[in-house]
């Protein structure tokens, strides 16, 4: 069955894409012409036009929930706030007439390329505006959560906070930058002029060919194994002589032991193996 789903909204969702959008007959057209789940076909990415991404298996390794080995998961600090300014460094680039209009943004309200910006690396005539790469924003976005991490925490935990959850948020933190890095959004944001300000300000609505998600929700809901609790799942063994894997050093966190056994405890099965 395909993920993609552009002529029909989701329950209760207006459509997608509108019929009589600039962008709705490309879209139908790559809907029945392309590979949905090929990543070398990305659709509204103009910046695929003029580079070929190079595509590598990389292993996201989840490490300890008290470790500090991952630089996405370490405290503030020089080093830290280096890692992060570089994958957040959000570079201004040039489009084209042809690849703003693909985005579906209006060229008689998005900013040109300022004929000053000559000589910075810029190709300007008047065919040219600038924009930024959407996956560098949303990277930036999350760094912004990062430093930010604490203030809701009254709000959610009024009787005080588990010593257990900033390592539990630097753990989902480390894995969202991966999958950001790994399969970065390529769509360009371009700049408009707008009423009532000045300087330009970036347009973040973004036209993008996405995976009907309410799709996916209902697909799990159709197969989802009811009726079962945390105790069923909790009274699960193993089969007698069933091999069993090495534990993670995250199973020894959540099951309570102090970073002290924990390490003690990796440390053995690294000398010695299984017990």
């Amino acid at each position: 069955m395909p993920l993609m789903n552009w002529k029909k909204a989701s329950k209760g969702q207006q459509p997608l894409v509108p019929e009589g959008h600039p962008q709705y007959e490309k879209l139908a057209h790559d809907e029945a012409t392309s590979d949905d789940h090929n990543p070398d076909r990305m659709i509204l990415a103009p910046a695929l036009e003029s580079m070929t991404p190079r595509w590598a298996p990389q292993l996201s390794a989840q490490h300890p929930l008290e470790s500090n080995e991952s630089i996405w998961r370490q405290s503030p600090s020089d080093a830290v706030d280096r890692a992060w300014g570089r994958i957040t460094d959000v570079a201004m680039l040039e489009i084209t007439r042809e690849q703003l209009l693909k985005l579906g943004k209006d060229p008689e309200t998005s900013v040109h390329t300022p004929p000053s910006w000559i000589g910075n690396n810029s190709k300007y005539d008047d065919d040219r505006y600038i924009a930024i790469i959407d996956g560098m924003h949303l990277l930036h976005c999350l760094n912004s959560m990062r430093k930010s991490l604490y203030h809701n925490y009254q709000h959610y935990f009024p009787d005080g906070y588990p010593s257990s959850y900033g390592a539990h948020l630097s753990h989902c933190q480390e894995t969202l930058t991966h999958w950001l890095m790994c399969q970065p959004s390529m769509e360009f944001v371009s700049f408009g002029w707008y009423q009532k300000r000045e300087p330009p300000f970036p347009d973040f609505d973004i036209m993008r060919k996405c995976v009907d998600f309410e799709q996916i929700l209902d697909w799990q809901n159709e197969h989802r194994l009811e009726g079962l609790t945390k105790p069923m799942f909790d009274a699960l063994r193993p089969p007698d002589g069933m091999p069993r894997r090495t534990a993670p050093v995250m199973y020894d966190e959540i099951l309570g032991h102090t970073w002290d056994e924990v390490l003690d405890s990796a440390e053995r099965h690294m000398r010695f193996g299984d017990d």
